[in-house]
């Protein structure tokens, strides 16, 4: 899915505007992903009509699991792509003199359904538009499995240069867009 006013997603310019920027272009000069966490949650709350947890191990509970309700996933995790590395484990494991807990990364893989991921690098380098990808916890666990995490389920997200514009990165290799862009209701 990309977010955008078409879809009943966000109208950046108008988000810009309302803000007091001249425009769009400069509104993104600012633009800070972790500034974005709550606005994303509540973003996806509307669509799969669910509800903001406090303080849980995931951030929407889909109230109605399809296919009687809107969505498949019942518990989501939401993280933002930026420019840095995206990691899988709980946030409370990641950061300076933060060690990586095993069984912190299990329990939450155990606790949540899927991980949806607001990928702001088209719009951070090209001023493009915001894509979701969902990717369900089965997949996460499996990678980490297979060794394809690193060693604290930690993957890049930065393009490489050879490839800009078009935006590659590990993550783009693990999940590509098409295999994983979020879809209302459908389980990848």
């Amino acid at each position: 899915m990309i977010l955008n006013k078409e879809n009943n997603g966000w109208d950046l310019e108008k988000v810009a505007a309302g803000y007091g920027y001249v425009s769009r272009g400069d509104f993104v000069e600012d633009f800070h992903v972790p500034a974005m966490s709550k606005l994303s949650e509540r973003t996806l709350a509307r669509i799969v009509e669910g509800e903001i947890t406090n303080q849980g191990s995931w951030d929407v509970t889909t109230i109605k699991v399809a296919p009687e309700g809107t969505h498949w996933s019942k518990r989501i995790e939401i993280r933002g792509l930026g420019l840095n590395n995206v990691y899988f484990n709980p946030s409370t494991d990641n950061g300076a003199n933060r060690p990586f807990v095993l069984e912190n990364f299990y329990k939450k893989l155990n606790e949540i359904t899927s991980y949806v991921f607001f990928d702001y690098r088209e719009l951070l380098i090209n001023g493009g538009e915001v894509k979701l990808y969902e990717i369900p916890v089965d997949d996460i666990r499996k990678l980490w499995e297979d060794g394809k995490l690193g060693t604290r389920t930690s993957i890049s997200v930065r393009p490489r240069k050879k490839k800009l514009p078009e935006i590659s990165s590990m993550f783009d290799d693990l999940f590509p867009y098409e295999k994983y862009k979020f879809v209302l209701g459908e389980k990848k």
